[in-house]
């Protein structure tokens, strides 16, 4: 749903990059919902809207985990700005409307989000 392009500097080099968000909601490309095994949820420090998609965390686990298995793959559904509060708001709302959206791993980074709420 938002496909925007950076320039950015990282770690000392320049890189041109496109921040996306597929039809779901997820970062990246579009993937069939029944394809999604494990999702990584958090705010902005999960989203890392400011750094092409190889040096996410997800991408960062993704390479460690494909050497163990090659049936699990993480996807980013991290949302900057989001609490405690709106992770649970995900499982209520947006996660049952996906039809064949069934993960068995669900990762949670969360922290600086949640110290404002009471």
């Amino acid at each position: 749903m938002r496909k925007n392009n950076y320039d950015v500097t990282y770690e000392g080099k320049e890189y041109q990059f496109v921040y996306k968000r597929n039809y779901y909601g997820f970062r990246g490309d579009e993937v069939p919902l029944e394809k999604i095994t494990a999702i990584f949820m958090g705010g902005s420090t999960a989203d890392e809207r400011y750094k092409p998609e190889s040096f996410t965390i997800t991408e960062f686990i993704n390479k460690k985990i494909i050497n163990k298995t090659s049936n699990i793959k993480l996807f980013n559904a991290g949302i900057e700005g989001q609490s405690t509060r709106g992770h649970m708001a995900n499982l209520k709302f947006w996660f049952p409307k996906l039809k064949n959206f069934k993960p068995k791993y669900l990762i949670y980074y969360i922290g600086i989000n949640v110290q404002y709420l009471k």
